[in-house]
């Protein structure tokens, strides 16, 4: 049982302490003749949520009101209206914090002003300050503001005498969503401060907290900030302002906080300058160095043809077509979603959204879109203004303060003058195009972290362009703001425009290459011929082969090959060997492993320090030696002789994940088989993974056999084991609650089998390659129901204007009757809670178009006899998942007899 603390701040407490602070009640009878007050619990519980996530949260209806009175009461935190325990919403506000979002102190503001009263707010900070100063879980280092940028241990509360309640207030709910969001902690402490004065009466504040604190000035308008605070509200808010005024003594008081949050704040000889129309630092255009240094870093291109030497960028781009995307996340259906978009630019994707994901597979061209993108963006600088900033997300790591950071860091390092006032100006007024490349590259620990980051970048700075490009190692489920796009693999007409522009040293071998790719190769050979950089790789190697193989880790292997010679060919008939003296085959081994150890931490950049690390691990357990076979010849011939990894600042790169995931396979593969069987299990264990990673598919292509005798069989027997705890009879529903613990069933214009994945990753593999799987079949059964509750859910999904999805649309066309017909030509179905609060005010109730239906199997069993239709519906030998568990058991069998009479055979071959 947990430890009990009294008195304790969790959001249930803080919440109630809240609520006794409130303004003063209307009267029955005039609440009567002039409607509410709105100053009901849940209208304060909607009100706080509002500074937490920044949107209204309608406080109709009597589920909200239920929510907030067992909040209040220290009963539950549970339920879809409240934000402060989802883990989302959660870091989202922290990163806001972080960066000092002006937002945030607007917010809680305005909840200050719209329903507190100002007398308790004295008593309420009191109970705040001995609250925590009598709460032995929060540690006596903890800190919290007492003035905007002015920050006081918790040891330290005795030297308060006055504090600016917006900072006060937001720092103790930071604290509370990030320690203790929860309610139910704090319940002994709401029953020591409340009384009932029989079952079911209002419960009435009878605690004497707060009265041995002294008394405490309180401040509440920004205007009461003394000078020393200035310069860290011009750092934090920084854009232009309307308002004529120069601060030149201290304590001078500045305009509300509220009405310059759009404002560009200027540091002057030490002065704060807001002015109107400032002239730039740079004649009007500040960012002109840093585009004008930037493109020409992006412009020049070494290729894997010719890596000593760089090209233009045009000089071998071809842009690939993008299409939209129907997202599996959500069962949308776009109205328009064999929309395709050739030779795309900024603008023609801002006509479609602010907020865009181009997700495509390794090698097809995302990050040479984005760099096409930057560089067309970054011409019409002086036409339009727009200021087009690429930054790649591997760079996006632990030590990252937030993404305003992260972008000055990138800006700064073309022009250093550049200053987070400069950029923020420029955020302020919607001219940033932000083009995020390798979402899928962030480290798995850190993606929660980014998309907080994003969120709360978004809330401070709406209105401004974002372009992220990942591989689909995401459902995207949490990007809903973004418009999902497919970039296109290459058509037969750019593959071979693309192979035209190239500059490559056999003419004839290039011709030839050209004629079959025409005639045969692209559709043969559809899946490599389609990707931009394999489609390279195809060409070397054809000249070398004069062919191209069909299997993927047979076409890597000839693409090795092809490149550990690569070098011989372009220098004509001198032969360079290689720095580590070492054969390509002696090499492969090497480098197979220092792959496979990278892939299985997820790393994949390198510093010379890191490399050297990992690889001196390879060298010392590799029984091939050799007094050239060090870390830093092996990077050299890496870098210089076989292009695999390629150097870019002080960091290494593959030249492609793609080949990272082959030679994993590789050593793996030909590695001891024990190995094998660890390896099944770490993929199995990793929760995010690429459908685009093919590290498996190959592996399961090079030793088919082993990998169903070290892999599945081991995995399999395990599975057969859990289901069979509970007896032979519980078997299927204990398969159910392991591999698809929540069933989803669609109704009308909602289908998506995408849903229905089992949770295993190696299962899936092994039920899709021996074609066991029947989940693809649940799309057809609409009949199965059951009541609501008790893990049954169901999701409505409406069809709403595609451009009103989100809030920037509301701010473009504040009157409804304006709004052109065009602009609503487009429609889109998502659910309820992506539906904008003001949607129904300009457009009434949307159409509802359908339903997805959860089923919690665990949850449900709990409730048999309620659901008992449901399980006979689902318990018929002919239902899909019946049927799928009986093959994977026949399939287990056969498995098992195979295994069986491998290990008992002592013969070389058993005739």
């Amino acid at each position: 049982m947990s430890q009990t603390f009294i008195p304790h701040l969790c959001g249930g407490t803080f919440f109630a302490l809240i609520l006794e602070a409130r303004k003063i009640r209307k009267k029955a009878r005039d609440k009567q003749n002039g409607g509410t007050d709105n100053l009901t619990a849940k209208d304060l519980f909607a009100g706080l949520s509002n500074v937490l996530t920044g949107e209204k949260m309608d406080p109709k209806g009597g589920t909200l009101a239920k929510c907030a009175s067992q909040y209040k009461t220290c009963k539950s935190s549970s339920g879809c209206y409240v934000p402060f325990t989802e883990r989302a919403v959660v870091l989202a506000f922290d990163s806001s914090m972080k960066i000092k979002s002006p937002v945030l102190y607007a917010r809680i503001k305005e909840f200050i002003d719209l329903y507190l009263n100002r007398d308790k707010c004295r008593w309420l900070v009191k109970a705040l300050l001995d609250t925590i100063q009598k709460d032995i879980s929060i540690k006596d280092e903890t800190t919290f503001e007492i003035r905007k940028n002015q920050f006081i241990k918790k040891s330290e509360f005795a030297k308060i005498n006055e504090l600016f309640l917006p900072s006060f207030l937001l720092s103790v709910l930071h604290y509370v969503v990030m320690n203790a969001p929860d309610a139910e902690s704090g319940r002994a402490t709401f029953e020591k401060w409340f009384r009932q004065s029989g079952k079911n009466t209002e419960w009435k504040f009878c605690g004497d907290i707060g009265e041995n604190i002294s008394s405490i000035e309180i401040l509440y308008e920004e205007s009461d900030t003394t000078d020393e605070d200035i310069a860290p509200i011009a750092d934090v808010l920084g854009s232009n302002c309307g308002v004529p005024l120069v601060v030149e003594q201290v304590g001078q008081v500045l305009p509300d906080i509220s009405s310059i949050l759009s404002s560009q704040i200027y540091m002057v000889d030490e002065h704060l300058l807001l002015e109107e129309q400032a002239e730039d630092v740079h004649k009007n255009l500040p960012f002109a160095k840093y585009l004008r240094e930037a493109s020409s870093f992006y412009n020049d291109k070494k290729t894997l043809l010719n890596p000593e030497d760089s090209c233009p960028f045009y000089d071998l781009y071809v842009c690939n077509n993008l299409k939209y995307h129907r997202p599996k996340h959500r069962g949308i259906l776009e109205t328009n979603s064999k929309l395709v978009i050739s030779n795309c630019t900024v603008q023609t994707l801002e006509a479609e959204s602010k907020y865009i994901i181009i997700q495509g597979t390794g090698g097809i061209g995302k990050s040479m879109m984005l760099t096409h993108l930057f560089l067309t963006c970054a011409k019409e600088y002086q036409e339009n203004g727009a200021v087009p900033i690429l930054v790649t997300l591997k760079d996006y790591k632990e030590s990252t303060l937030n993404v305003l950071d992260f972008l000055l860091a990138e800006v700064q390092t073309y022009d250093e003058d550049i200053t987070k006032n400069t950029l923020i100006s420029v955020l302020k007024k919607k001219k940033a195009v932000l083009l995020l490349d390798g979402l899928d590259e962030i480290q798995k620990s850190m993606r929660d972290n980014f998309f907080a980051d994003i969120e709360a970048f978004i809330k401070s700075f709406q209105g401004n362009t974002i372009i992220i490009s990942s591989r689909p190692v995401y459902n995207f489920v949490a990007y809903v703001k973004f418009l999902l796009l497919d970039i296109q693999p290459l058509t037969i007409d750019q593959a071979l425009a693309l192979i035209n522009k190239i500059k490559f040293w056999d003419d004839e071998g290039k011709n030839n290459f050209i004629e079959a790719l025409r005639t045969q190769l692209f559709s043969s050979h559809y899946q490599f011929a389609s990707n931009p950089l394999l489609l390279t790789i195809m060409l070397m190697t054809f000249s070398m082969f004069g062919e191209i193989p069909a299997k993927m880790h047979v076409f890597y292997s000839k693409a090795y090959e092809t490149m550990a010679r690569l070098h011989d060919a372009t220098k004509g008939s001198y032969k360079r060997p290689l720095y580590t003296g070492l054969t390509p085959e002696e090499f492969e081994k090497y480098y197979s492993e220092f792959c496979a150890r990278t892939y299985v931490k997820e790393i994949f950049e390198f510093d010379e320090h890191s490399f050297f690390q990992h690889m001196e691990k390879v060298i010392n357990d590799s029984s091939i030696k050799g007094k050239d076979v060090t870390p830093r010849n092996i990077l050299k011939d890496l870098t210089d002789n076989l292009c695999l990894m390629y150097k870019e600042g002080l960091k290494y790169y593959f030249i492609h994940r793609s080949f990272q995931e082959y030679f994993t396979a590789y050593h793996f593969a030909y590695g001891f088989d024990n190995r094998l069987t660890q390896f099944g299990e770490h993929l199995d264990e990793a929760q995010q993974r690429s459908y685009s990673d093919r590290t498996f598919d190959m592996l399961y292509d090079m030793i088919p056999t082993k990998v169903e005798h070290m892999i599945f069989y081991p995995m399999l027997s395990q599975f057969i084991k859990n289901w069979n705890e509970e007896g032979e009879k519980n078997e299927y529903w204990r398969f159910l609650e392991d591999q698809y613990p929540t069933l989803y069933v669609f109704s009308d214009a909602i289908t998506d089998s995408s849903y229905n994945s089992p949770r295993s990753y190696i299962y899936e593999k092994m039920v899709t390659a021996h074609n066991l799987s029947r989940i693809t079949e649940l799309d057809g059964l609409l009949g199965i129901t059951s009541s609501l509750g008790d893990g049954v859910k169901v999701h409505y999904h409406y069809e709403i204007y595609k451009k009103f999805l989100n809030l920037e649309a509301f701010d473009r066309y504040p009157d409804p009757s304006s709004i052109p017909d065009e602009v609503l030509e487009e429609t889109t179905i998502v659910e309820e809670d992506e539906i904008p609060y003001c949607y129904r005010e300009y457009f009434g109730n949307p159409r509802e178009v359908g339903s997805v239906t959860e089923f919690e199997i665990a949850k449900m069993r709990k409730n048999y006899e309620k659901h008992k239709h449901f399980f006979s519906q689902i318990n018929d030998d002919d239902f899909p998942l019946k049927r799928e568990l009986f093959n994977v058991k026949m399939y287990f069998a056969k498995l098992e007899s195979s295994v069986n009479k491998e290990r008992k055979s002592n013969r070389l071959f058993d005739d």
